[in-house]
């Protein structure tokens, strides 16, 4: 108490006393300017320094004299000094050289003269429950519409979609990636790539970002007759050279020329249906209906335009027993002609039938025939054949018997299945599954059936090959991403037959040089594709 005591007089004495006063006003004034002094210095010596929210993340940036930042739809462009810093959702590009953006929660930009570095802090362990339950909704399921293909790679992703609306490729695709809006963090941006003049097929690379980590990969869209596949590929950025290969051939094994008919089976939902008259059931996928029936005999449309007939008997009558033996007129409405094989039948009876029910139908060309034998004892054959319909093109495979009935009349017994033509190929393994569904037809004809099909050679190859170009297109097109994300090119010593890999970006230049140094064609660029023909 009394050292308390002894302070407060020395300081009040001091203030009181006239060179106290002085003496106190001088101390106080040159902490006033060494205070001044350290706040001068120290603004002189620190780095300039703000921060900013960009994507919803913290942004510091540190040094030179101004930051100049500016925001567009999706990017974010920075200016310090002579640097010039991009952002986007999935890319930070530095002057000029583009990497791929980590996930963080705060990035700090340092610029000290021409030097810059970017560091980042994840710090994921401090998000606050709105925010990992923000995170954790984005990071949702496929969308049920896809179809996910397995593959072994932890990370890598394909997947197809069948949009059985949209009849364009680029429409399609568009949909798709609309679709997949709450797939990926934040969609998908950066989509590069082209399209044929005829919409039937767009292939696209694209990036994104699935959990938080940076994404690249390639969508593909194909027109099939009013239909479009959608397929997707992606891995990782720092691991899609590597696994693009594998991925794409996972791809191409889920969507095959000659197994395009397989995936739509699968894709299909099959139900059983049994006939109104009560005499016979059979297996249709949802979208398809019995329009008729009587007696085991079946009408049925499909979704698309198809349309499958089982089990259809017309009574034929011979010139003379079809005239009425009061006038000699052929009656009227009777179908009219001598027996005949089935091919010729072809083209007289369904037109007769066809009239009655005031419809037209003409056989425009026989693909092929393939005789078998006649379940009742007459002439029968598998046809292939086009035709016009009310004058609508068509093609079908129809089991014409023709067979003997009593004196003067025969039985003109068909089954048909029938498409529009760009349809019927990859159509046809859906309608004769429907047709080996029939209840009422016996198994040794289904044997029939399978045996006709193999013996048929156009039709089998319709089967297996009926979208082999466009597939050759799609194989080619795969092989060539492939080859853009790898990033490097094969170049051949034609002398040696030595094969060596170079960049991409640069093989012409280095096969137009070598060639000049050697002052002929000895060097030539391999492109992936033409290494892969066998």
């Amino acid at each position: 108490m009394k050292l308390l005591n002894d302070r407060i007089g020395e300081f009040s004495g001091n203030i009181i006393s006239g060179r106290g006063f002085v003496s106190l006003f001088r101390k106080i004034l040159c902490s006033i300017i060494f205070v001044v002094l350290v706040v001068v210095v120290t603004a002189c010596s620190r780095p300039l320094e703000s921060s900013y929210t960009i994507n919803g993340k913290k942004v510091i940036l540190r040094g030179g004299d101004e930051h100049n930042v500016t925001e567009e739809e999706g990017k974010t462009t920075i200016r310090i000094g002579s640097h010039n810093i991009v952002i986007t959702r999935n890319y930070i590009t530095v002057n000029g050289k583009r990497n791929p953006l980590p996930d963080f929660r705060v990035m700090e930009i340092d610029v000290d003269g021409s030097s810059i570095k970017v560091s980042y802090n994840k710090d994921i362990e401090n998000e606050s429950e709105p925010e990992r339950a923000g995170n954790k909704a984005r990071r949702r399921q496929l969308p049920r519409e896809f179809v996910q293909l397995k593959h072994g790679n932890g990370t890598g992703r394909v997947f197809y979609l069948i949009d059985k609306r949209e009849g364009s490729a680029v429409s399609a695709l568009k949909k798709a990636v609309g679709r997949l809006a709450n797939y990926f963090d934040n969609g998908i941006e950066d989509v590069e790539g082209f399209s044929d003049v005829n919409d039937t097929m767009t292939m696209v690379t694209f990036s994104a970002r699935v959990g938080g980590h940076p994404v690249s990969g390639i969508a593909i869209s194909m027109r099939t007759g009013r239909e479009s596949i959608v397929g997707f590929v992606y891995d990782r950025v720092e691991r899609i050279r590597q696994s693009i290969m594998p991925l794409m051939a996972e791809l191409e094994r889920g969507l095959p020329g000659g197994s395009a008919s397989n995936r739509e089976q699968a894709a299909l939902r099959w139900y059983t249906a049994v006939f109104p008259d009560g005499t016979g059931r059979i297996r249709l996928p949802e979208g398809w209906r019995i329009t008729s029936s009587y007696q085991g005999a079946v009408e049925i449309s499909g979704s698309n335009g198809e349309g499958v007939s089982l089990g259809i008997a017309i009574p034929v009558a011979t010139p003379e027993a079809a005239r009425n033996p009061l006038t000699g007129q052929i009656m009227q409405g009777a179908i009219v002609g001598y027996p005949r094989n089935p091919v010729d039948a072809m083209y007289e009876i369904p037109e007769q039938a066809a009239a009655n029910m005031g419809a037209s139908f003409a056989i425009t060309r026989i693909i092929e025939a393939t005789p078998v034998q006649s379940a009742t004892g007459g002439q029968a054959a598998y046809v292939l054949y086009d035709a016009t319909v009310n004058g609508i093109p068509r093609r079908a495979l129809s089991l014409i018997d023709c067979s003997p009935v009593s004196a003067g009349w025969w039985s003109f017994y068909y089954s048909t299945v029938a498409a529009p033509p760009e349809r019927f190929a990859r159509i046809l393994p859906v309608m004769l599954k429907i047709w080996e569904s029939w209840s009422v037809n016996p198994d040794v004809f289904r044997k029939r059936l399978q045996n006709a099909m193999r013996a048929m050679q156009e039709t089998n190859r319709m089967i297996t090959e009926a979208a082999d170009y466009r597939m050759k297109t799609f194989e080619k097109g795969l092989v060539d991403w492939t080859e853009v994300f790898r990033g490097d090119r094969a170049v051949k010593d034609t002398l040696t037959g030595e094969m060596k890999y170079t960049d991409i970006g640069w093989a012409k230049k280095q096969v137009e040089k070598l060639n000049e140094l050697q002052g002929y064609n000895r060097y030539k660029e391999i492109p992936l594709r033409d290494l892969m023909v066998n």
